[in-house]
């Protein structure tokens, strides 16, 4: 018998670890965890869906920090009209740090840089709100859950990386979004053993292509129009290879943080 009954409302990380382990199980060709992970969505979507329209005051103040919210979408246009509706109901991304557009234009949600700067800040944000849930209750001695974020092995784990990323501040000034950015890519030179211009295959050759594909960013098509940069540029008569890594490496950091400050 449990000690005490089981309190949801302080599983979220728990939750997501079963759903991470799904996902694993049905992306390694588990038709059943697809099954079940198609009706845990369906069904928590659906419940979303009647909680919105019936007391829409209790999800408002969660729906407007999102710049996405859960949804139907199917062939007949009406799935699609009420989804949209709630988005409208709800309010959903009006308190956003998310600028769903920039002085120009909407951002692209699928262009290589803006969903690279994304993935990065939802891992933080992730980290930085499970660390202030647990505040009271430890010290952050034990490693993350592998199935929250990373792997066990990730310098995410680290006590120092986890401090760092609770004391980031909202992102409300150019000067939060620098803070937030340094991190970042401080994080990411961890995580590249100070190489993201390189392929993940050759920094991690033990560690399996499911695993380099899942958790790990070919960071090097962000920069390799710069491979040639120095001799282009006439710096050099011929380009070396450190050259070329160093300036691959700078021109991925120029473009992240374009996407980061384009994005929040």
């Amino acid at each position: 018998m449990p000690k005490k009954f089981l309190d949801l409302e302080e599983e979220g990380g728990k939750v997501k670890v079963i759903l991470d382990l799904l996902f694993n199980k049905a992306f390694n060709g588990s038709k059943k965890s697809a099954g079940l992970l198609w009706r845990i969505a369906m069904f928590s979507t659906d419940y979303l869906q009647k909680l919105a329209r019936d007391k829409p005051e209790v999800i408002k103040l969660i729906a407007a920090t999102q710049h996405k919210w859960p949804g139907f979408i199917g062939p007949h246009p009406d799935m699609d009209k009420r989804s949209r509706e709630l988005v409208e109901l709800l309010g959903v991304g009006s308190n956003s740090e998310i600028k769903l557009h920039s002085k120009t234009r909407i951002w692209s949600q699928d262009a290589y840089a803006n969903e690279v700067a994304l993935n990065y800040y939802y891992l933080f944000d992730t980290i930085k709100t499970r660390l202030y849930s647990i505040y009271a209750f430890s010290q952050w001695t034990e490693p993350l859950a592998a199935g929250l974020c990373l792997p066990d092995d990730s310098p995410i784990n680290k006590h120092e990386w986890r401090m760092r990323i609770k004391d980031l501040p909202d992102l409300k000034t150019p000067i939060d979004q620098d803070q937030w950015f340094d991190a970042i890519w401080d994080f990411i030179l961890e995580e590249y053993k100070g190489h993201p211009e390189k392929q993940p295959v050759s920094l991690f050759p033990n560690k399996s292509p499911d695993d380099l594909e899942f958790y790990y960013y070919n960071l090097w098509k962000l920069g390799e129009h710069r491979e040639y940069h120095a001799e282009d540029q006439g710096h050099q008569k011929k380009q070396t290879p450190g050259t070329s890594a160093a300036d691959i490496r700078s021109a991925i950091k120029d473009r992240l943080k374009r996407a980061f400050t384009t994005i929040f």
